[in-house]
């Protein structure tokens, strides 16, 4: 059964530190005083004086809260309580007393005197002792040591005099030490061969260091970034604090210092800020960038890189800016593209080239790469762009010279095959000219001449081709100039003054080269100069000496200078490609092959023209020394020389040149092609000196051919002949190669210089 002192309501509490008026006076005590009222078996705490309340704080949210509570773990203070209560007797205890901010209790003397029927006063004395001060200071060095050791960063304490006064084991293993007491006491916290560097990389001494500054100058220092060196050479970079400590008078005492580690993040943030760079480095190499668009707010952004690369200087980022700088035959493609990635999935892909205008006024052509990124309701488009410029330069360059190529084999097959029928031609009339009458002579030289411009023709076709056989030898350009003169002449006419400006043989302006080609060179030029003034004027050709041009060396220049009507400015970088002509009726492979030509002499040739002011055409080839070229003594026309097979699969070259060997005095035999040729030898109806051979035919090549002969006459001379000079014959020997179309006298000579070696 519940008491009724229990059941009813407690009394009113008063404020904390009030105290009813006839007690006053215990709130100016200069001890702790507690005001108990009881209530049942127990007593609720009513009022604490202001020493109590300076003392232990926490009381405060104990008024009105029974003391059972407070001391539950000391019942025998209660049991004082209620026997002063009961007796109304002084009680005197002297106990420890816990304190809640305390681990140790505090030794006390309690005074228990009560004041009426309902309420006593305890009165609390701390007891002042050595034992009482020494615990304390235990408790307030442990919970000290606890706080450092439980820091995750390095924390060091330094005295005035800059010795280490504490710190934790992560500080010692900062400074390559193995726990925080073999610090203690130092004043360079380095071990030797360590040192600190600053950010910057220059070198720190132990009066700089951070702790030291803060301790003498009182400068509070935050986030120093250093570097510590080991001497194997690893390091770690710190980020330090420091914050003087000043004591009572005001004066400093020393420092408080925080080191935190920032190694890994540090070498995070160099990795990353080079791979940036590197990035950059490799954007800029490969002339990029990286951009990215935001449809929906109509914006986009773009690395400063694509605004070098392709000459964008304003800040034109939205969509219609860029198509802008898009070259108008290619908008609305671009557009397109657009409009096809904002309807894509997440992830998706394009690619797409255009052309640039930029500020400077040049067009480029950008590749541009992208991918969709949708999450949610956002949608962006972000990518690379490329500056394509060079590559599509160099496809234009690929694809002219894969045409050039093209029309090359074109060229070449078209020789092979008229150079047969010139072989046939040619021969005929040589054979024609020893047996017709004097009133025919003039029909058969305009047909001679009309087949040797054919030749001509396919000559240039294959220069241009650059599949015409070079023989070269020791010439001197004066001397071949002068004996063309005639040749030239007649070609320029009567209206045309040809001007000849030759150096003295002494002066030995000598070039390795192919007379024929170089001749064919000299009367395309010519031509060229002729058609261009069609009213006539002079045409000039000088050969000189020239000086480091287009090399450093010696070179040998052959110029030809006309009076004509000159070549536009747009025209003049086209003048050597082939089929460019501004003739009304030409071919265009004049030039060209001339190009060619000099070309595979290893030299230039250059054209200097104004409109009205007629054109200069330079051909210049290195300068040798050293002696002409000896030719072949010219072969008697009659005599017995031996026996020849020849062997061509063409049946009017193989008539056309058996009837010339045989007015040269061979004995001929002749086949259709290797098998006939293995059949006639294989007969051994007495000896074979020479076999003729055409390369290109069909079962069995020429060599074929060659090599089952030789296996039944060893020691036979062989000729190899074509109308299409390609392939293993660029590695025969000068001797044993002709040219189709040949006249009778290039055969002879061929067969003469076979013949003579050994």
């Amino acid at each position: 059964m519940v008491s009724p002192a229990i059941a009813s309501p407690p009394p009113a509490v008063p404020p904390v530190g009030s105290f009813p008026e006839p007690l006053l006076l215990l709130e100016h005590v200069p001890v702790t005083a507690y005001l108990l009222r009881a209530l049942g078996d127990d007593f609720v705490l009513e009022g604490v004086n202001a020493a109590g309340r300076a003392k232990t704080p926490a009381l405060s949210s104990m008024l009105g809260r029974p003391i059972s509570l407070l001391y539950a773990d000391q019942p025998q203070i209660i049991d004082d309580a209620r026997r002063c209560h009961r007796e109304r007797t002084r009680v005197v205890r002297e106990t420890v007393v816990r304190r809640h901010e305390r681990v140790h209790g505090v030794r006390q003397t309690l005074v228990f005197v009560s004041l009426d029927a309902e309420r006593i006063v305890i009165y609390g004395q701390e007891i002042e002792d050595v034992e009482n001060a020494s615990a304390e200071l235990q408790e307030v060095q442990e919970r000290y040591r606890s706080l450092l050791a439980s820091l995750p960063e390095a924390m060091l304490l330094r005295g005035a005099d800059g010795r280490v006064l504490a710190c934790n084991d992560e500080a010692a293993r900062v400074f390559g030490y193995d726990q925080a007491s073999d610090l203690w006491g130092k004043v360079d916290l380095l071990r030797p061969g360590h040192r600190v560097e600053s950010a910057s990389g220059q070198p720190v001494s132990p009066n700089e260091a951070a702790s030291q500054r803060s301790a003498h100058s009182g400068d509070v220092i935050r986030g120093e970034l250093y570097r510590l060196i080991s001497p194997d050479g690893a390091s770690r970079w710190l980020r330090v604090s420091s914050q003087p400590i000043k004591k009572a008078d005001g004066s400093l005492g020393g420092s408080v210092t925080l080191f935190a580690d920032e190694t890994e993040r540090f070498e995070a943030r160099l990795a990353e800020r080079e791979a940036a760079l590197q990035l950059q480095l490799a954007l800029d190499a490969g002339r990029m960038g990286t951009w990215q668009y935001d449809p929906i707010t109509d914006q986009g952004d773009w690395s400063k890189s694509l605004d070098a690369t392709f000459a964008f200087g304003d800040e034109r980022r939205s969509w219609q800016g860029y198509l802008e700088r898009v070259h108008p035959d290619d908008r609305q493609d671009a557009s397109q593209v657009l409009q096809e990635m904002l309807t894509r999935g997440d992830g998706s892909t394009f690619e797409h080239e255009h052309r640039l205008l930029g500020d400077d006024g040049v067009t480029r052509w950008a590749r541009v790469r992208g991918r969709v990124e949708r999450h949610g309701m956002r949608l962006r488009l972000l990518g690379t762009a490329m500056d394509v410029t060079e590559r599509r330069r160099m496809q234009d360059e690929l694809l002219h010279a894969s045409r050039l190529e093209s029309l090359g084999r074109l060229a070449g097959g078209l020789a092979h095959d008229f150079n047969n029928l010139l072989a046939a031609m040619l021969g005929s009339i040589e054979l024609l000219s020893d047996i017709c009458p004097e009133a025919g002579q003039d029909d058969l030289n305009t047909l001679r001449h009309v087949t040797l411009r054919a030749r001509d023709l396919t000559a240039q076709l294959l220069a241009f081709a650059r599949q015409q056989r070079t023989e070269l030898e020791t010439l001197e350009v004066g001397a071949l100039v002068m004996k063309v003169e005639r040749l030239l002449r007649r070609l320029v006419g009567p209206t045309i003054d040809l001007l000849l400006e030759t150096p003295e043989p002494e002066t030995g302006l000598y070039v390795r080269a192919d007379a024929a080609q170089l001749e064919q060179v000299l009367v395309n030029l010519v031509i060229n100069a002729r058609d261009a003034m069609p009213e006539g004027g002079r045409v000039c050709v000088r050969v000189q000496l020239g000086q480091g041009e287009p090399r450093p060396g010696e070179w040998v220049v052959l110029e030809v200078r006309d009076h004509g009507r000159g070549i536009d400015s747009q025209h003049l970088p086209h003048v050597f490609d082939p089929f460019f002509t501004t003739k009304e009726s030409g071919t265009g492979l004049g030039l060209a092959s001339s190009y060619g030509v000099v070309q595979a002499h290893g030299g230039s040739i250059t054209v200097e023209s104004e409109p009205g002011r007629g054109a200069c055409f330079r051909v210049s080839l290195p300068r040798v020394r050293g002696e002409l070229t000896a030719t072949a003594s010219e072969p008697r026309s009659s005599g017995a020389r031996g026996r020849v097979l020849v062997v061509d699969d063409d049946a009017a070259v193989r008539v056309s040149t058996t009837r010339m060997l045989r007015t040269l005095g061979y004995e001929v035999l002749t086949a259709a092609n290797g098998a006939e040729a293995e059949a006639l030898a294989s007969r051994r109806a007495g000896n074979l000196d020479v076999l003729v051979c055409d390369l290109a035919m069909p079962s069995k090549s020429g060599p074929e051919v060659a090599q089952l002969i030789r296996h039944i006459y060893p020691d036979i001379k062989v000729l190899f002949v074509s109308g299409y000079p390609r392939g293993v014959e660029r590695e025969l020997p000068a001797e044993s190669f002709l040219q189709k179309p040949y006249d009778r006298e290039a055969l002879a000579r061929k067969l003469a210089a076979l013949t003579a070696t050994t």
